[in-house]
Formats: structure tokens, sequence, C-alpha cells
């Protein structure tokens, strides 16, 4: 079962796996967000906290 969901597009995959599939991490609040693409990761950023 996944566990790790990018913010953005809702894409799914292992948390285990993310930074080995390529995932962008971004810290934000104490928290640790997967975001699947470059374009996905602009995007969350671009989002207010």
């Amino acid at each position: 079962m996944p566990d790790a969901r990018d913010p953005v597009c809702g894409l799914e995959f292992p948390e285990e796996q993310a930074e080995a599939l390529g995932a962008f991490v971004v810290h934000r609040a104490g928290k640790k967000h997967y975001l699947c693409s470059k374009a996905c990761a602009e995007e969350f950023a671009r989002r207010p906290q």
C-alpha cells in the first residue's frame, strides 16, 4: 500500500522508495512532503503554507 502522496497531483508511491524513484522532497512546517516532479514541486512552492 502506498504511503506517500504527492499533495499536488495525488500520485501515490511507497515512501521508502520515494528518493530512489526521483521524488522531490520539500520540508514544510516540520513535515516531509514528496512530490513526483519538478513541476509539482514548483506548484507546491507557490502555494501558501
